[in-house]
């Protein structure tokens, strides 16, 4: 049985190798993600100071659609660059969707991206009023930090990303490349592995007990 890209990654370069025209669908993305940095700049507040502890490159700024150029450049060719594009893009997609989800995320956040968040990502948790997950990395920040128009971006990034990585999933399903782990987005090279490990497959089961409960009272709540 095949095991991760992570792991074995020569399997998953051979196999987007074949897809041997790319996927032309994907330039849409690239044009995307290539005017991200300027309409954030254009409805930013100038003079911003970020804390220490946020990363301000370039493609920190545009996180979660940091990968598009380099996965557009990447299908279809074989080399290591294109599987790191794949395995990040849908890792980015996973770490959106648990920040959107309320999971405590300091020690997921602390082992993908050490001690200094993406930009995008801080913007993003703050679209999700996250500010207390943002304090554990010392970024005190409120709403007033990015403008409304920053926010409003930002989940429009989250929802390009979530079309992305679902038509590259039926790609990959179709074409027998690989699958995504539904917990952290690991790209898994065998169909009959439903997470990527143990510890994927505990912890998604603990958050849908979580999210079902807080559901339960939720619906309790507004009963009473």
């Amino acid at each position: 049985m095949h095991s991760t890209t992570s792991r074995q990654p020569w399997i998953l370069i051979r196999r987007l190798a074949l897809l041997e025209d790319g996927l032309p669908w994907l330039r849409i993305y690239r044009a995307y993600a290539a005017g991200l940095q300027d309409r954030l700049s254009a409805v930013g507040q100038a003079g911003r100071r970020l804390p220490l502890s946020v990363a301000e490159s370039p493609l920190s700024v545009i996180w979660p659609c940091s990968q598009s150029s380099a996965l557009a450049c990447g299908i279809g060719r074989r080399n290591t660059t294109s599987v790191q594009a794949v395995r990040i893009i849908f890792r980015d997609a996973a770490v959106a969707a648990h920040l959107a989800e309320g999971r405590q995320m300091s020690r997921e956040l602390r082992l993908v991206f050490g001690e200094k968040l993406p930009l995008g990502l801080v913007r993003h948790a703050a679209a999700y009023d996250r500010f207390g997950m943002l304090r554990s990395f010392e970024i005190r920040i409120d709403r007033d930090y990015f403008t409304q128009e920053e926010l409003t971006i930002a989940l429009e990034m989250e929802q390009r990303l979530y079309k992305l990585t679902a038509r590259l999933a039926d790609v990959f399903a179709t074409e027998g490349i690989a699958w995504p782990c539904p917990n952290c987005g690991e790209l898994m090279l065998d169909p009959e592995m439903v997470f990527c490990s143990l510890g994927c497959n505990r912890q998604f089961e603990r958050h849908e007990r979580y999210r079902k409960t807080r559901a339960k009272r939720t619906r309790n709540a507004r009963t009473e």
